[in-house]
């Protein structure tokens, strides 16, 4: 063997370093993506130095962390630093993809080094990259935006190449104690900060969309792991915020996804519970609708902007609008069945003009649409569609298929790809860069086939010791 491939090995050994490890890489690789982002200042030339110079330790330490840790960086952290660098008007900056790149990057050679068998795509997967080209083809000779044409075409196939990269790795439902402890760690500051700096006023941050899956998914690992008390209190007290925040920030759409995501968790889950459990779990719940009026009271005089647009959700200029996207869409999607191509503008109605006589909705070119069903049918055509479709629904049918034994891996899968499809009707949620590894992770959990552990497999029958019994009574 020579010495790359020593390295590698040596790099890629699986290394569980604990909480408190994991804790350490999570706050030290964040800090990775900010060198970066100083390093593209001509100005710091020494930052550059630093960051060129820390890329091999980063990647050795990447390479021998858990699996959830990485997942963290995938998931978590790009938000986060859309956030941190605020971003152009046109899009999503560069730096906050860098997480993603990096974090498959690490999957491919831990995948690789590992030995194992690199399945290939299966045939919807590849219908879809196949769709995906033609419809990049298509955007490539029409007139369009160059940079939003590559943009879509990463953001859409990386979908597949996420799952690939899940499946080579084989990651498991167990992997998500470390992924939800980490990602507790890099997203609470945001939201805390929120809380005591902002609290109450409407803001579009990137990383209030954290809310929709880190906190299913924190409650999914709590339900089906075994966790201290103190840990699960702490979990517990971090999706409050997260959850009040999000609310505060008068994010209706994002606020009610999380909502209906841990509530699916917590549906396929019932079996989970004692009857001790679901007592004090009614109970709770009916107390809380008792004091709705007392709770509205004091959301009115803390956030009474985010109040009124919740309770103005019919009547909301925003949902019109997206609504009236969605049909020019449709309208775009009708006049060439094959599509426009990735990276096409298409003209709809999407901006909001306020003037004397009230609000009214003008016709703009966009790249952009809200709707991921409609922007799917207009730049990828049917097949595109088709492929999409094809792909979430044999994952909702096969997490359908698994929850009766496996209620860990495919209630999760099941509970977040629900709220994705139900997300989609109003936001990105299915051709969004940010989302997209979110949505392949759930589809893998949904298509898994390794055998449950102990902690996840809460249905399956225990193991038949009458033959072990027998021969001790000898």
């Amino acid at each position: 063997m020579n010495l790359p491939d020593q390295a590698l090995r040596f790099a890629s050994r699986p290394g569980h370093l604990g909480p408190r490890g994991m804790a350490t890489v999570a706050v030290a690789l964040l800090v990775l993506p900010v060198a970066f982002i100083a390093a593209a200042t001509p100005a710091r030339y020494s930052l550059a130095l630093v960051a060129i110079a820390a890329v091999p330790v980063a990647g050795v330490i990447a390479m021998r962390s858990s699996m959830g840790v990485l997942l963290t960086f995938a998931f978590v952290a790009p938000p986060l630093v859309q956030f941190l660098v605020k971003g152009s008007p046109d899009g999503i900056p560069v730096a906050a993809v860098l997480p993603i790149v990096g974090v498959e990057l690490v999957l491919l050679l831990r995948g690789l080094s590992s030995l194992r068998d690199a399945r290939p795509l299966g045939p919807v997967e590849a219908i879809f990259v196949g769709a995906m080209l033609y419809a990049a083809a298509i955007g490539l000779a029409g007139v369009g935006d160059r940079r939003v044409w590559l943009g879509e075409f990463i953001e859409t196939t990386n979908l597949v190449v996420m799952l690939w990269l899940l499946r080579l790795n084989r990651v498991r439902f167990t992997d998500l104690r470390s992924f939800v402890l980490a990602g507790h760690i890099m997203a609470a500051p945001f939201f805390v900060w929120y809380v005591m700096t902002r609290f109450g006023q409407y803001r579009l941050d990137f990383f209030f969309g954290l809310t929709t899956t880190l906190v299913p998914i924190t409650v999914a690992m709590l339900v089906h792991t075994r966790v201290s008390l103190a840990l699960r209190a702490a979990l517990l007290l971090s999706c409050f915020v997260m959850l009040v925040a999000t609310a505060a920030a008068g994010i209706r759409g994002t606020t009610m996804i999380a909502v209906l995501g841990t509530g699916l968790v917590v549906f396929f889950s019932l079996r989970r519970f004692s009857g001790l459990t679901l007592t004090v779990s009614a109970s709770a719940v009916f107390v809380l609708l008792l004091l709705q009026p007392v709770f509205m009271r004091v959301a009115s005089q803390a956030a009474p902007e985010a109040v009124e647009r919740f309770q103005s959700v019919s009547d909301s200029p925003t949902l019109s609008v997206r609504l009236l996207e969605a049909q020019d869409a449709f309208t775009a999607f009708r006049s060439r069945p094959m599509g426009h191509g990735l990276g096409a503008i298409l003209v709809t109605r999407h901006e909001i003009v306020w003037g004397a006589t009230g609000v009214t909705v003008e016709y703009g070119p966009t790249t952009f649409v809200h709707n991921s069903y409609a922007w799917y049918l207009a730049k990828t055509g049917v097949v595109g569609f088709a492929a999409l479709m094809l792909i979430m629904a044999t994952a909702v049918i096969e997490a359908i298929r698994r929850l009766p034994t496996t209620r860990g891996s495919a209630g999760l899968a099941l509970a977040l790809l629900l709220a994705f499809l139900a997300g989609a009707w109003g936001g990105p949620a299915l051709h969004n860069v940010f989302y997209t590894p979110i949505l392949a992770f759930a589809i893998h959990l949904a298509r898994q086939r390794d055998a449950a552990t102990p902690d996840e497999d809460v249905a399956a029958p225990l193991p038949d010791r009458t033959h072990a019994l027998h021969g001790a009574a000898r």
